[in-house]
């Protein structure tokens, strides 16, 4: 092998695929929008086989509460407790967020001219349950005949 100076180190992304997942809170940061200024937690979630998403929870507009909520009931759902807490753009909601299993549901989105498999939403276990997470092929044979 002769050597080749590299002239660009390849982004090897470990993309979540589309369908819904159980993951892993990893880490939690806490931030303000670039566009708006909106505070928001920036969350990076995680899979069981090393996949990797972020995801940007907003607070201060008319989706907050709901969404707050449906993450709560993600957590909940995977054997949390919830504390009676003021949950909000605080550090004991970015505490208790940090490494809380949950189920999430992947979608492709586009961003910057490309696209990639983001986080949609946050499922409780009843949405995570009737999710059609298969992915088999319809028109495989399966051994009948006409």
């Amino acid at each position: 092998m002769k050597y080749t100076r590299p002239l660009q180190r390849e982004e090897i992304k470990n993309e979540f695929s589309i369908g819904s997942h159980p993951a892993t809170i990893k880490k939690v940061k806490n931030m303000f929008s670039k566009n708006t200024g909106a505070p928001m937690f920036r969350m990076l979630v995680t899979g069981e086989n090393e996949e990797e998403a972020t995801h940007y929870l907003v607070f201060g507009n008319s989706y907050t509460e709901s969404n707050v909520n449906f993450l709560l009931a993600s957590i909940e759902d995977n054997g949390v407790d919830i504390p009676d807490i003021d949950f909000g753009f605080n550090p004991e909601t970015l505490n208790f967020l940090k490494g809380k299993a949950v189920y999430i549901e992947i979608k492709e989105t586009e961003y910057n001219g490309s696209k990639q498999n983001s986080i949609d939403k946050f499922l409780n276990l009843k949405e995570f349950e009737e999710s059609d997470t298969s992915t088999e092929d319809s028109s495989v044979y399966d051994g009948w005949e006409d």
